[in-house]
């Protein structure tokens, strides 16, 4: 059987923050529970695929997956031990906001299977926080994570985001010196993304507010990835630094073009090839009251282009890609020639049969991976 990771799209927020998509919904316990029961209805409908796989990991992304109740976490995993073999699962990770953390709903939750933990920092500057709209603070973060570690929690991510107005790149840095000194397994850096429904991307086309400068970026980029890896933090994707075997295997999975399923409003799945959409929240559980799939798009990609995605998603991994694994899986890569001319600029290297970014490639990988798409 072929390995499978499982990813939860739960789509609802504490509050609406300022750069938000429309993929997450203020939190209403009405809306909530027909939410869990079209959950469970669509976890139903997909049994028979989900036993022709061996589950690998579980994901709780959101919105903000952790503002659900105890009751709610029981049932998806109860339909998971009652129904599925689960001897080959190694991670379950939820998303956390640190507002929503409490002692005794990460005990319950950890004796659920729960062993990893992402939390949404974002920053430790309350100025930065209030601009984002979070409902979080400094003193927040590190009470949430004091809790975690009371409860043994050995595995825990803290997401920073790079490149809010208004912060200085010291400032930054500084972020990242004291995520350090919390000494988390696992650290993930992302640029601050403008959605085009989100409050920023307004006040950032009508002037309100700056965004970073790419040579800021990159030189924020630079600074934070040397300081990482001078405390001991290995860069395994062009995002994400662990400790030692640390990596997030779900996310891993990903990257390595590995089949994935989504449950829930907007979630993607990835099967045999094909990708899978499912619809807003309102379609969703309009539809599983039918016991209807609820998707909204399926997406057979021809052969070349689902081979460029999957190329380019593995060579966001630091150590690359095997050209000859790759080409067993999914074909014969004809973008050799571009390679090429990347590996003279260079951004790209052959090193025996893989093919992996430059640490100068690394700061421009997105530039690069549109022209290759």
């Amino acid at each position: 059987m072929n390995d499978l990771s499982i990813y939860f799209h739960i789509p609802f927020c504490l509050k609406k923050c300022n750069y938000c998509s429309f993929y997450s919904t203020i939190f209403i316990k009405e809306v909530k529970d027909k939410f869990i029961n079209s959950l469970l209805k669509e976890l139903n409908l997909n049994l028979d695929l989900l036993q022709n796989y061996n589950i690998k990991t579980i994901y709780f992304g959101g919105g903000t997956p952790s503002i659900l109740e105890e009751k709610d976490f029981e049932k998806i995993f109860l339909f998971f031990r009652n129904k599925l073999n689960l001897k080959n699962l190694k991670e379950i990770t939820i998303e956390v906001n640190p507002e929503t953390v409490n002692y005794e709903k990460f005990r319950n939750l950890k004796d659920f299977g729960l062993n990893r933990i992402s939390l949404g920092v974002e920053s430790f500057l309350d100025r930065s926080l209030k601009f984002l709209g979070r409902v979080h603070n400094k003193e927040k973060i590190f009470e949430s994570f004091d809790i975690l570690r009371k409860l043994n929690y050995k595995n825990i991510n803290l997401d920073l985001i790079l490149g809010i107005p208004k912060e200085s790149l010291k400032e930054f840095l500084n972020n990242l010196k004291i995520s350090v000194s919390l000494n988390p397994e696992h650290i993930s850096i992302y640029s601050l993304e403008y959605y085009k429904d989100s409050k920023l991307y307004l006040d950032l086309i009508n002037g309100k507010i700056n965004s970073w400068s790419k040579t800021k970026e990159r030189d924020a980029y630079k600074k934070a990835k040397a300081f990482l890896e001078k405390n001991g933090y290995i860069q395994y994707e062009i995002s994400n630094f662990s400790k030692p075997y640390f990596e997030s295997l779900h996310n891993l999975n990903y990257w390595s073009g590995g089949e994935y399923i989504g449950f829930g409003p907007k979630a993607y799945s990835f099967i045999k090839g094909v990708y899978i959409l499912n619809g807003n929240l309102q379609f969703y559980i309009n539809s599983l009251s039918k016991d209807k799939y609820p998707y909204v798009k399926i997406i057979n990609l021809n052969k070349e282009k689902l081979k460029k995605i999957l190329f380019i998603l593995s060579l966001r991994k630091i150590d690359g890609v095997s050209i000859s694994e790759f080409e067993k899986r999914f074909g014969k890569l004809n973008i050799i020639d571009k390679l090429n001319e990347y590996k003279k600029l260079g951004f790209i290297n052959f090193m025996k049969n893989r093919v992996l970014l430059t640490n100068k490639g690394i700061i421009v990988g997105n530039e690069i991976f549109s022209d290759l798409i």
